[in-house]
């Protein structure tokens, strides 16, 4: 009697891209977040039916849920928290930062920012 296979099967299919200086990798006419720290470098984007996996060295670097359409932007907001040490402006302007729900402290902050008709 012959053993069954006692592996997972974890059926993708992957392509090797280079997430853009925006963050963003294209998949499908999609664009999806990477960490900030990984902008500029070569990632593997593994996708499956439900599911966009962001790989980079060895490690899984993000996670998304798979959007079928096109032209969709699906974003992390905790990805671009390292630009904002750098442009703290990109609160108040940043696509990934518009709906997100943000802890109060730093609803705070970005409040006080969209008040002040300034640019920083």
């Amino acid at each position: 009697m012959a053993a069954g296979v006692t592996a997972s099967f974890d059926g993708y299919v992957e392509h090797m891209l280079r997430a853009s200086s925006t963050c963003l990798v294209l998949l499908d006419r999609n664009r999806y977040s990477v960490p900030a720290a990984f902008a500029g470098r070569a990632v593997s984007v593994r996708s499956t039916a439900t599911l966009v996996r962001i790989v980079a060295d060895g490690a899984v670097i993000a996670e998304h849920p798979r959007r079928f359409g096109r032209d969709i932007l699906v974003c992390d907001p905790w990805h671009y928290l390292p630009i904002l040490e750098r442009k703290p402006g990109a609160l108040r302007n940043g696509v990934p930062f518009r709906e997100w729900d943000l802890p109060l402290a730093i609803r705070t902050v970005r409040d006080r920012i969209l008040k002040h008709p300034w640019r920083i």
